[in-house]
């Protein structure tokens, strides 16, 4: 194993374990996930949009804010719309391991369904809303790790300022994600066990820390 690999490990470990010692178990992530997988997706009603997917992003998500927005007010008829009219693939993706995907093969399909989610609930929304539907397939994000990806694609393609992210950025975020998963994947296997989640949500964990880190953990107070 390469010094660079034993670095990642012990970075992941790292800020897994400072998430669980601070936030502990998700309950409301885990109920809504359970609760969405008991929905058919070509039934799902805006009622049941209203009572799982909304929780889970104003309380979990935190993404009330965005959600008020003038351009989403009507946000629950629309994702109802927009589930029932991608049922078929999400029905599929539903029963698959981002891991063991060929991604190439389902881009089209990964690119339609956020281009869909993101039209009745914005960029990030989208993507935790995929999440919550095929928890094992699409990845989460949030605006400091879209905005760490963002920064990433100016410096390689050097295209300049990125001010929105499109299917294509998710879809190549999903390909990242999917390498971390092959890399890793005993140690994060081992975590998700370990705390009884998935492992894109430890992925997530672990992004959600290396680019929310506080200063102090690395600059330690020299008074304390």
């Amino acid at each position: 194993m390469s010094s660079a690999m034993d670095y990642g490990e012990l970075l992941i470990r790292e800020y897994v374990t400072l998430h669980e010692r601070k936030y502990g178990t998700d309950s409301l992530y885990g109920e809504s996930l359970k609760k969405m997988g008991r929905i058919n997706l070509e039934d799902v009603t805006k009622e049941a949009v209203e009572e799982i997917v909304e929780p889970f992003l104003y309380e979990w998500g935190r993404m009330g804010r965005v959600l008020g927005r003038p351009e989403f007010w009507d946000w629950h008829s629309t994702l109802t719309v927009q589930i029932r009219s991608n049922h078929h693939v999400l029905t599929d993706f539903r029963g698959r391991q981002l891991v063991e995907v060929s991604l190439d093969e389902c881009e089209s399909d990964i690119k339609n369904c956020y281009d869909s989610f993101r039209q009745a609930v914005g960029q990030v929304a989208s993507a935790k809303v995929l999440h919550l539907i095929c928890p094992d397939f699409f990845p989460l994000w949030d605006n400091a790790i879209a905005k760490a990806v963002r920064t990433e694609l100016v410096e390689k393609t050097n295209v300049g300022v990125i001010k929105d992210f499109s299917a294509g950025d998710y879809y190549r975020f999903m390909r990242g994600i999917q390498t971390l998963l092959k890399t890793y994947g005993e140690l994060l296997l081992r975590l998700a066990n370990q705390h009884g989640k998935g492992q894109l949500r430890i992925i997530d964990e672990f992004l959600w820390w290396a680019t929310h880190r506080p200063l102090s953990l690395v600059i330690q107070d020299p008074d304390s």
